[in-house]
């Protein structure tokens, strides 16, 4: 039984270290992220501004009743308020899986049902902000350092 557990104890170790081998290297992982930090906060920036310049327009000359009842009349419009609320119910998931605080989980999911991608790209800038670069924390927020 022993020399089968010590032959198991090989093969898997073998196995882990192949394993370790096919990960980057941290300094590797650490460009990527630096790389994927710079898109993601152009893409924000450039999604925030979009989004509030057309919030502007809308609001300055839109009759946001009548234009929401004809969106409402036509199979498209009802798929298309559809679609926005379930992303921004998935968008909502990845906060509250990153948030510490339920409060701040609270408030950002309101803010996201209420100003929609708006809201997303200021909360990207934000985590962007807060990550430094570092791609697990950008993603698992607080609970990054249980997953190193």
């Amino acid at each position: 039984k022993t020399s089968q557990s010590s032959s198991r104890y090989k093969t898997l170790k073998k196995k882990m270290d192949v394993t370790d081998k096919m990960l980057p290297k941290q300094s590797q992982t650490q460009q990527f992220s630096n790389q994927a930090h710079a898109i993601a906060l152009v893409v924000s920036t450039v999604g925030a501004m979009a989004m509030l310049c057309t919030i502007a327009y809308s609001i300055g000359n839109g009759s946001g009743s009548e234009q929401l009842k004809a969106i409402l009349g036509m199979p498209w419009g009802i798929t298309s308020l559809i679609d926005l609320y379930v992303g921004f119910t998935i968008f909502s998931m990845w906060i509250w899986f990153r948030e510490q605080s339920r409060a701040q989980a609270i408030a950002w999911t309101c803010a996201m049902m209420i100003g929609g991608n708006f809201t997303a790209s200021v909360y990207v800038l934000k985590t962007l902000r807060e990550c430094g670069g570092d791609v697990l924390k950008f993603f698992l927020g607080h609970g990054s350092n249980s997953h190193r």
